[in-house]
């Protein structure tokens, strides 16, 4: 993974426990009604969800094109290593006809 992606992850998980800590934090400090409550904390949860949602839409995308790049590297690798041991059987017969 590039440098610039990790540093994304850890910004991104940073600011989901940031924001669940947070939503913590001003429920247990701010005098409100139960209902007052409620509704905060029921905002707090929908914001937290739409981050989260946001955060595992990146990761599929991320996985996906980590997927792509391994499987095109192991395609490559695979060709590569055919060649070399076609090449290597050519010398061999070379070899033994000489």
């Amino acid at each position: 993974m590039k440098e610039d992606e990790f540093n994304w992850w850890l910004v991104a998980a940073g600011a989901v426990v940031g924001a669940a800590l947070g939503a913590t934090a001003a429920v247990l400090l701010a005098p409100r009604s139960g209902e007052e409550t409620r509704q905060h904390l029921h905002g707090a949860l929908e914001r937290l969800r739409e981050r989260t949602d946001r955060v595992a839409a990146r990761l599929r995308e991320v996985i996906d094109e980590q997927r792509a790049t391994i499987e095109s590297a192991v395609q490559s690798g695979r060709e590569a290593a055919a060649e070399k041991a076609d090449e290597l059987r050519r010398r061999l017969r070379g070899q033994e006809d000489a």
